[in-house]
């Protein structure tokens, strides 16, 4: 005996999902925007395996916004920039990473948050000579996810200080790219 699928029986799942999840999906939609704040970062992109022989550390800036989803969870969209070199690098690159998370948010210490992000890199040589490959070619972008650990420091009832690091998995070929990303910033919370 088979069993036959016919719509009706292929639209149940969905329909039990969104109707245990809908609940979940509504209190989501009460907890966004409760919160608000911007940061502003600075650290250093540390490269990671193959990439520390021809790249060096180097600065990096950052704009993040966060805010609540979903009762201890949060969410955020970020950009960072960094001009990457090193004495191996047949040219300088121009490296920007935006990118999405949803972090954990503990209730302990200085409230860290632990999470995962979905990112996009965009790398861009800054003379168009360059020949050699490695991390992305020219005018490339590659998508990769970022675990991250991120402390803060209340500083007042607006303004904290905050201290974290990410680990950049980027789904580059023949093999993935790491880089290590250690920040520091002010975050300002608007409401």
């Amino acid at each position: 005996m088979s069993v036959r699928f016919t719509p009706s029986n292929k639209i149940a799942p969905l329909l039990i999902a969104v109707f245990f999840l809908f609940p979940v999906y509504l209190q989501a939609q009460t907890d966004v925007f409760k919160h608000f704040s911007t940061s502003f970062e600075a650290g250093a992109i540390v490269p990671q395996y193959e990439l520390q022989d021809v790249l060096e550390p180097q600065p990096i800036f950052g704009l993040r916004v966060n805010t609540p989803y979903y009762k201890s969870w949060l969410v955020h969209a970020q950009m960072r920039y960094a001009l990457l070199d090193g004495s191996d690098s047949p040219r300088s690159l121009h490296y920007i990473k935006t990118g999405i998370g949803l972090g954990y948010q503990f209730s302990f210490f200085s409230q860290p948050v632990l999470g995962i992000g979905l990112s996009n890199y965009f790398v861009r040589a800054s003379d168009i000579r360059t020949a050699q490959k490695f991390l992305l070619d020219d005018n490339e972008s590659e998508f990769g996810v970022y675990p991250f650990l991120q402390v803060g420091f209340p500083l007042s009832t607006s303004f904290s200080l905050i201290a974290g690091f990410e680990w950049d998995m980027i789904f580059s070929e023949p093999r993935y790219s790491h880089l290590l990303n250690v920040n520091a910033g002010i975050e300002y919370r608007w409401w």
